[in-house]
């Protein structure tokens, strides 16, 4: 009778300590809504064909976009690198695009942005690489994205990846050298997909 009891006691307490488990696991696995941090600015610049490319270019869209200089010694290949991965893995996403944006205008001109893209082998119906006025890169990096982009001297720049959502509001800051990288975005960007 005794043993009965301690079973009885034992089955109870392993169910109450599986459903336990499985709530914390719910609680913990759920994800937080993404955050906004702001709304890009209407902007122009220039694309790697030589076009105007603006805000309106991007309308509906999801898109992730980095600043990187082509002769960059530093981070920009191992970013571009990136992005080409992240490109590769949302090809059959047509909502998502890829803007790598050069912070060192004088220098990466159309022509240039156009030869580094393919060096990466950059998707380019989906994936643009933009130039134009120093003054409006700066600008739009640090007043609508609210990031650091160069000034006078271009190898001041950010490694992080910005998420923007179809309403052109910003959704999450990634940095593209930190552990995790990949999932953290795609789960963000699997999160406006849906």
């Amino acid at each position: 009778m005794k043993s009965k009891k301690v079973l009885i006691f034992s089955l109870t307490f392993t169910v109450i300590a599986v459903f336990t488990v499985i709530n914390l696991a719910g609680i913990f696995s759920e994800k937080k809504p993404l955050s906004f941090f702001g709304k890009i600015e209407q902007f122009q610049l220039i694309d790697h064909e030589n076009n105007k490319f603006s805000l309106s270019d991007l309308e509906g869209s999801i898109w992730v976009v980095d600043f990187i200089f082509t002769s960059c010694p530093g981070p920009c290949p191992l970013m571009t690198s990136k992005m080409r991965k992240l490109q590769n893995h949302y090809s059959k996403e047509p909502d998502v695009k890829f803007l790598s944006i050069s912070i060192d205008p004088e220098n990466d001109t159309p022509e240039v942005l156009q030869d580094y893209a393919k060096k990466f082998s950059a998707d380019l119906s989906q994936w643009t690489f933009l130039t134009g006025q120093r003054e409006a890169i700066v600008s739009l990096a640090q007043n609508s994205f609210k990031l650091a982009a160069g000034g006078e001297d271009p190898n001041l720049h950010t490694t992080k990846f910005v998420l923007v959502d179809q309403s052109s509001q910003i959704r999450g800051y990634y940095d593209s050298q930190s552990e995790g990288f990949f999932e953290k975005i795609d789960i963000d960007i699997n999160t406006l997909l849906k």
